[in-house]
């Protein structure tokens, strides 16, 4: 008899009617133990990569971060920046130029016709042509976007990039007042 009152053969039977979930949790318990006395550290931030409930050990051990987050921080680390800026600044491997030596307010983007431009083209020259800041609506700093007073579609073909840019048609506001006032709930505000 053991501390449950069962005898051997009792036991037996239980141990067989639990169809091999007693071997299972004995099994499962090594490979733990096996696997916390050399675990895998993510390659970013050198924490222990913990094996959740569910998860095999032998998923855990192919990965090398802890997640999506360290992944990517990582693989940004080895971007290299390149000094191919005319001013000598550290600019990223993707642009030639950077931003202040960009050619903002040339005549040659100014005097466009945005007939032959594509509306992104337009959108980058006027996030570029008015400065960071919180909402005009608002005061919301964190995250703003750059608002066409008079829309884009409203000017004629032959209207330059210079005139839809313009320092009065452009405002800062929040994505939530950005909304309102294309809705038209904003109208009296920025005219």
């Amino acid at each position: 008899m053991d501390d449950l009152g069962l005898s051997s053969e009792e036991r037996k039977l239980l141990a067989r009617s639990q169809g091999g979930k007693v071997t299972a949790l004995r099994n499962r318990q090594e490979a733990l133990k096996e696997y916390y006395s050399s675990p895998n550290i993510c390659r970013f931030c050198e924490k222990i990569l913990p094996v959740p409930d569910g998860v095999k050990v032998a998923e855990i051990r192919k990965k090398q971060f802890c997640d999506h987050s360290c992944a990517a921080k990582s693989s940004n680390l080895k971007r290299v920046l390149r000094k191919s800026c005319r001013c000598g600044a550290k600019i990223s491997y993707r642009h030639r130029k950077c931003k202040e030596c960009l050619p903002l307010g040339s005549l040659k983007v100014l005097s466009r016709l945005i007939s032959g431009m594509n509306k992104n083209q337009i959108y980058e020259h006027a996030r570029r042509s008015i400065p960071d800041g919180p909402c005009s609506n608002c005061g919301y700093g964190e995250f703003t976007e750059v608002c066409h007073i008079k829309s884009i579609s409203s000017f004629s073909e032959s209207a330059t990039v210079g005139e839809v840019n313009q320092r009065n048609n452009l405002v800062r506001l929040c994505p939530n007042c950005h909304w309102e006032f294309d809705h038209g709930m904003l109208k009296g505000r920025f005219q």
